[in-house]
């Protein structure tokens, strides 16, 4: 049990580390250890700013992980893409519908994840819904 917890930590200070704006390139891991922190991404619901973040540091990862690691982003590009079209959708409903503008922009404001900033990265939250 603490073998367990001690990789857990281990792999979850690495996770923190490479997805640091002050990380480099990632050392060189085992590919059992690879599927410990992609796991850990996932149930983090990181994996797909792990994989932008490996991307842009030229990371060399186990191909089956790599290629995990880019369904997850994909995967979650699509929803992501989904979802925006479909609060597009209701947001425009409501002002055919005649609710006031400001109320609509209030909502905007409200939720942080659908300004214009928030979308720039939006690919890469793991959403799972919006409140």
């Amino acid at each position: 049990m603490t073998d367990t917890r001690t990789e857990r930590h281990a792999d979850a200070e690495r996770l923190i580390a490479l997805l640091s704006e002050r990380a480099s390139a990632p050392e060189t891991l085992a590919e059992a250890d690879w599927r410990r922190i992609v796991e850990l991404a996932q149930e983090q619901g990181v994996a797909p700013m792990l994989y932008a973040r490996l991307q842009t540091l030229g990371a060399t990862l186990p191909a089956a992980t790599a290629q995990q690691l880019r369904e997850f982003y994909l995967a979650c590009v699509m929803r992501n893409t989904w979802l925006f079209d479909e609060v597009g959708k209701i947001l425009r409903a409501l002002q055919a519908a005649g609710i006031p503008s400001q109320v609509v922009w209030q909502l905007l404001r409200r939720d942080k994840t659908l300004t214009a900033e928030a979308r720039q990265e939006a690919h890469l939250r793991d959403y799972l819904g919006y409140d």
